[in-house]
């Protein structure tokens, strides 16, 4: 792995810790900070340096290292449906989806 790589490695691992950090203890983050540490995801995903499934995994250990419990306690077990790579579900959650007609209907 080059010093490039492993620089934007870390450089990801120190925004995610951040954010999620400042989330956590209540603080603000501006939505443009996830917007680049997306980007940075995403960068790290096209130059092959993590795969999505690897930048998924690093933010779940991250998340529960910090907060105490697994982004599924936070979002459910289906978050990867509603947020998918390199979109990370810390500032908004998905919108409850109810039905627009009977479930009894063909």
């Amino acid at each position: 792995m080059s010093d490039t790589t492993n620089a934007l490695i870390v450089l990801i691992d120190q925004r995610l810790s951040d954010i999620i950090t400042r989330l956590h203890d209540g603080g603000d983050c501006p939505p443009a900070q996830q917007l680049r540490l997306e980007g940075l995801c995403e960068a790290a995903g096209l130059i092959g340096a993590l795969s999505p499934e690897e930048l998924c995994q690093r933010f779940e250990q991250r998340y529960l290292a910090i907060t105490g419990h697994t982004v599924e306690a936070s979002y459910g077990d289906r978050w990867r449906s509603f947020y998918s790579f390199p979109t990370l579900p810390l500032f908004a959650e998905p919108a409850p989806v109810y039905p627009t007609r009977s479930q009894s209907t063909p």
